[in-house]
């Protein structure tokens, strides 16, 4: 069972800090705009607890959690005050790609900006909230109408990490998922103690085949990006809105995702021959053993492997504990449950 300890910051414009007992990992956000320039705006900051070292047993995974949420994707009218509006254009702001609001192809591009002065965190999950959504004449359109329907089946996002040159998406899908929960990235964003400049990037873009009733909508839209601190936590969250379990397969295959840090929680991008997974529990004789020649792959520093419980006969309801080595040392570990 994950133990997650989960604190919600809304960045809007007033410089807070949250301070709790541990060490911080101390981040701050800012908005950007497509070309790189930095919006003249406040930025916010938060903590995240990294989990103690462990004194006996399982090593404690998903120990701290925190989401960083950020408002995007507005006009000057719905939020006069947020600094970086798409129908706007002046010295502080040089946006202005749709004025009048959204039209079927439209598509704007915003980057957030981070800088970790504290211990290494990394980026696993994204979700959305859909602040308020009004037609061209001004009008609010409610939630559960066709045009509000409509509005998140016909919205496109993109997530992009600054990780691989912003080429591979993360995050690829529509605000009716956001908006349903956290989505898991498909590669975890990491941010190294002492980064800066660390910049995501969200694309947003309206369907060419959405139609007329979302011709001028406009609304104001908060994202939000999880971060998990890296120590003793190896392993990456499943993608599941399930936070407190992880879960195995028993008759198909269960991808298991991790990154390998070194002593300094510093991400190690060559594959490490000496990483395996070690898998225990019932039917697996002791343990099942997985290295970069037996199952294992890794790009970047990114490890996964393809577990296929069928093959290995899992008990349905039996409980698994995943283990992390590099070489004799234990890095990480998780608890799954099988399930058919």
């Amino acid at each position: 069972m994950k133990q997650i300890g989960l604190l919600v910051i809304s960045i809007i414009i007033v410089l807070s800090l949250l301070t709790s007992v541990g060490t911080y990992a101390l981040l701050s956000a800012s908005t950007t705009v497509a070309t790189g320039e930095f919006s003249a705006f406040s930025s916010e900051s938060i903590n995240i607890v990294n989990a103690p070292p462990p004194t006996s047993g399982l090593l404690r995974t998903r120990y701290s959690t925190q989401q960083i949420t950020f408002p995007m994707f507005y006009d000057s009218a719905t939020y006069p005050t947020g600094p970086n509006p798409y129908d706007a254009k002046k010295v502080t702001s040089p946006s202005g790609e749709i004025p009048g609001g959204w039209a079927p192809g439209d598509q704007v591009t915003r980057s957030w900006n981070f800088q970790n002065k504290g211990a290494a965190a990394k980026f696993t999950k994204v979700s959305a909230n859909l602040k308020s959504l009004t037609d061209k004449l001004g009008k609010s359109i409610s939630p559960g109408t066709p045009a509000y329907q409509d509005f998140l089946k016909n919205m496109k996002v993109t997530v992009y990490s600054p990780d691989d040159g912003w080429r591979n998406p993360v995050f690829n899908g529509t605000f009716q998922q956001l908006i349903n929960g956290n989505q898991t990235l498909n590669t975890m964003m990491y941010l190294y103690s002492g980064c800066s400049n660390y910049q995501p990037k969200f694309v947003a873009a309206m369907d060419l085949n959405a139609g007329n009733d979302l011709q001028g909508v406009k609304g104001v839209i908060d994202f939000t990006l999880l971060a998990e601190q890296c120590r003793n936590n190896w392993f990456d969250p499943e993608d599941s809105d399930d936070d407190y379990h992880q879960w195995l397969n028993c008759n198909s295959t269960t991808p298991i995702k991790f990154e390998c840090y070194d002593s300094n929680d510093r991400l190690q991008a060559t594959p490490d021959s000496n990483v395996c997974v070690v898998l225990t529990g019932p039917n697996c004789w002791g343990g099942l053993k997985f290295t970069l020649n037996s199952g294992l792959t890794c790009i970047d520093g990114h490890y996964q492997l393809n577990f296929d419980g069928n093959k290995y006969g899992l008990s349905p309801g039996g409980q698994y504990t995943a283990s992390i080595y590099n070489g004799s040392r234990l890095c990480s570990q998780t608890v799954y449950q099988c399930r058919q």
